[in-house]
């Protein structure tokens, strides 16, 4: 509690001799007091708000009972110094290390408000307190103004007309003023996470996302946007406004979108240009200096404060130059020795404005190490307290929205210290991709690569290989804990220092599985259409012979008829002339040729033979027209297909898989109605799920050297579709691996026998591509049942079958 008095006895120069100094030299009131609560010494700033305050105390000096003169303290103020009274007590008494309070003093009919302190001191085997109080009148005012404005611009910004929109650079909504639900007909709630490019008219789309892309190549500029979106009530509007990339700014760390609806009202450019510039200004202050103290760099805001312009800083100028003389010296025995001993200082002080003004800040200056080779290089962020709300809520949200960020992106972002040896951050994309936690990478950071494919490991088996090129961009194999191998892509590159050197690695991880999974399907049908058209091809060869050779045959077959019942006649003829005894030469000769060209036997089995003939004919006729089928071009577009007779072209087409090893059993509904499909995708899924029941029978009947299996085929109508089930005999699926089966790249077949990719493009073609359903039923020894459920109404669709 400050002392009052017209005359105060006894002062600092009563103390000991180095105590008096030191305490005069501090603004704030103190005095020292015994084990009693007697006032042994006060400094200057007591003495003089003492008799500044006028109160009618007539001893508050040297030789004074403190705290008696708290507990004499009546009125308002009376209850701030009994407590403060009760403080210094415990404090002395060892009860407390130390005693705090905030209180407010009237005096001359103003209120001050104050900060006290207590704390114990011991000298000679004594004990002792110090008592501080310090004025924080003017802190608090501040403070109570800038909660003002700060209420002021939230409300501003709040009731704007202008949507202020914050994306990512991918275009995914960060934040939205909540004007949006006026303008746009969605709360802004719902639009966080969601893309900013949801709602914008599919004409106007491309040039839009080409304008956010130009504020990624160049930062320093706006880019003006102007387009069509869609309200929440299905109504088009125009939207114009402005894109600014501040993915930089701490305070920001976005795209900033400040755009206005314009269909109805147009408002001036003037407000985007303010709205711009607020968004362009930060408060904080930052420069780099060597060891010396010389200044490398400072930022825009720290230029503009000391009136310097674009060009580079003056010589010699030295980072003591920035501050007032007492923030010099405070820096010069303080800041910086103690940042170079433990890393980082941090204070209230004052910058020099350009014309020579003090402007109060928190200052941080850290000292940068490399290795041995001790301080690199200072740095130091100052922030004018008199915003220190506002930018404290900033930076709060924007730590949120980096945590969110770094939590919810796929990729892994890591930070190799080489002179640690260790990683420094591992975002936790690590968990989601490698199925393991991220302490263990922390933990044993080699540990990761006992996950990689043994052919990939050498190539990504230490971060330091980055260290020797600009960076490094491969693609390698893992897997997870449960088993499932996973495709990645990992990216690094080195940071140097200010000399130049390497210090850390930086990478950047991404699951690459579908894509390759994609690039797969994408090869093995381009594969399959080569085939196909080289099928088309070969069928359609193949057909001009197997017909003349089918028509020649059934000329043959009528002509032996022909010459059959001629040689009949012959033969009456010869038996008549025989019985009436004509020329038996003659006929004896004729008897004995027949008899060597064994007649009988070639009326008996040419017409056999032919017949055979005609059905091989038949057969690769067939099989010829099922091949066609069977390679016609995929269409891009939905068409009416007699699934019964697909299913049997691509029976036929198959029939070399399943015929050594099983028998062939059909059940087809002819009242099945045409189903909507691509035939050429759909004719492949059906191959590649009966070659897998082929493939499952024939690993259950031994190659064919058993009884042969079955292969049943059904299909039926269900409700609001058609159902197909192939199922086999074959050994079935395990348990352990049902979970996997549509997996890409599973496959329990031997190498070259399988590529696990049959039943997967299988799976995303009746499901993704038709909107049906692919499922199974299995029993261990007895076999497995797959069915395939199509959809008979489809939605529209854009080419390619994707739903719009």
């Amino acid at each position: 509690m400050p002392l009052a008095g017209e005359k105060i006895p006894g002062g600092a120069e009563d103390a000991e001799p180095l105590l008096g100094p030191v305490l005069d030299a501090l603004p704030a009131q103190i005095a020292l007091l015994d084990a009693a609560g007697v006032i042994v010494a006060v400094n200057r700033a007591w003495r003089r708000f003492a008799v500044a305050s006028r109160s009618g105390w007539t001893s508050c000096g040297v030789g004074s009972d403190y705290l008696a003169i708290c507990k004499g303290v009546r009125g308002e103020d009376g209850p701030a110094a009994c407590a403060m009274a009760e403080g210094i007590r415990a404090v002395v008494g060892g009860k407390r290390a130390e005693f705090s309070a905030a209180y407010r003093y009237t005096t001359r009919g103003e209120v001050r408000h104050f900060l006290a302190r207590v704390t114990r001191c011991e000298s000679s085997g004594r004990a002792r307190a110090v008592v501080t109080h310090e004025d924080v009148t003017e802190r608090r005012q501040a403070e109570e103004a800038l909660s003002a404005s700060e209420a002021r611009f939230r409300s501003l910004i709040d009731n704007a007309l202008d949507v202020i929109t914050i994306v990512d650079a991918e275009g995914v909504i960060r934040y939205e003023s909540p004007s949006a639900e006026r303008v746009v007909g969605y709360p802004a709630p719902e639009r966080i996470g969601r893309s900013f490019f949801d709602l914008i008219h599919a004409d106007d789309l491309p040039r839009v996302i080409a304008e956010i892309a130009r504020t990624l190549e160049r930062p320093e500029r706006n880019v003006t946007l102007e387009y069509r979106f869609r309200r929440g009530d299905g109504a088009w509007r125009i939207m114009e406004g402005t894109a600014r990339n501040l993915l930089a700014e701490p305070a920001v760390g976005g795209i900033v979108l400040n755009c206005r609806e314009v269909t109805e009202r147009k408002r001036a450019e003037e407000a985007q240009a303010r709205l711009a510039a607020v968004m362009d200004w930060t408060p904080n202050f930052v420069c780099v200096a060597d060891p010396h103290g010389r200044l490398l760099y400072a930022n825009t805001a720290t230029r503009r404060l000391m009136g310097l312009g674009e060009e580079g800083l003056p010589d010699q100028f030295n980072l003591t130059d920035l501050h007032p003389q007492w923030v010099s010296d405070l820096l010069l025995h303080e800041g910086i020795p103690t940042a170079v001993r433990e890393g980082v200082w941090s204070g209230e002080t004052a910058l020099l404005d350009a014309n020579g003004n003090e402007v109060p800040v928190l200052q941080a200056i850290l000292a940068h190490r490399s290795g041995d080779r001790g301080v690199e290089y200072f740095s130091t962020i100052s922030h004018d307290i008199t915003e220190r709300k506002r930018s404290e809520e900033a930076l709060r949200e924007s730590d949120e929205i980096f945590r969110q960020i770094a939590e919810n992106i796929s990729e892994t972002l890591w930070i190799f210290d080489l002179d640690q040896g260790r990683p420094i951050y591992i975002s936790p994309g690590y968990e989601r991709i490698w199925d393991r936690p991220v302490e263990s990478a922390y933990a044993d950071p080699s540990a990761f690569l006992a996950s990689v494919a043994p052919a990939d490991r050498r190539r990504v088996s230490s971060p330091t290989n980055a260290k020797r090129s600009r960076g490094r961009d491969e693609e390698f194999q893992i897997q997870q804990s449960d088993g499932s191998p996973r495709w990645l892509r990992g990216r690094s590159f080195p940071i140097h220092d200010a000399r130049g050197s390497v210090t850390r690695i930086v990478g950047l991880t991404e699951d690459i599985t579908d894509r390759k999974r994609m690039e797969s399907e994408l090869r093995q049908a381009q594969r399959l259409e080569a085939i196909g058209h080289l099928a088309a091809g070969v069928a359609h060869e193949i057909n001009t012979p197997i017909q003349y050779v089918g028509d020649n045959i059934r000329f043959l077959q009528e002509g032996f008829d022909e010459l059959s019942q001629l040689v009949a006649r012959h033969q009456a003829v010869l038996a008549t002339l025989e019985a009436e005894d004509v020329r038996p030469d003659l006929v004896a000769a004729l008897n004995q040729e027949t008899a060597e060209l064994d007649l009988d036997y070639l009326l008996e089995e040419v017409p056999r033979a032919v017949l055979q003939s005609l059905e091989g004919v038949e057969r690769v006729a067939e099989i010829v027209r099922a091949m066609k089928e069977f390679s016609h071009p995929g269409s891009t577009e939905r068409v009416p297909l007699d699934l019964n007779r697909t299913i049997q072209s691509t029976l036929t087409v198959a029939r070399s898989e399943w015929k050594y090893v099983a028998e062939l059993v059909t059940e087809f509904d002819p009242q099945l109605p045409p189903v909507p499909c691509f035939p050429g995708e759909f004719n492949q899924a059906l191959l590649n799920i009966i070659i897998n029941a082929a493939h499952a029978i024939a690993d259950e009947v031994g190659g064919g050297t058993g009884e042969p299996g079955t292969l049943s085929v059904r299909t039926r109508r269900v409700e609001s579709g058609v159902e197909i089930e192939v199922e086999d005999t074959g050994c079935g699926i395990p348990e352990e691996v049902r979970a996997r089966v549509f997996d890409p790249f599973f496959t329990t077949k031997e190498v070259g026998r399988g590529t696990g990719q049959g039943l997967t493009l299988a799976h995303s073609v009746i499901v993704d591509k038709h909107g049906g359903s692919l499922h199974f039923e299995t029993e261990v020894g007895r076999g497995t049942t797959f069915v395939i459920r199509l959809p008979l109404q489809v939605e529209d669709s854009e080419p390619g079958g994707e739903p719009v």
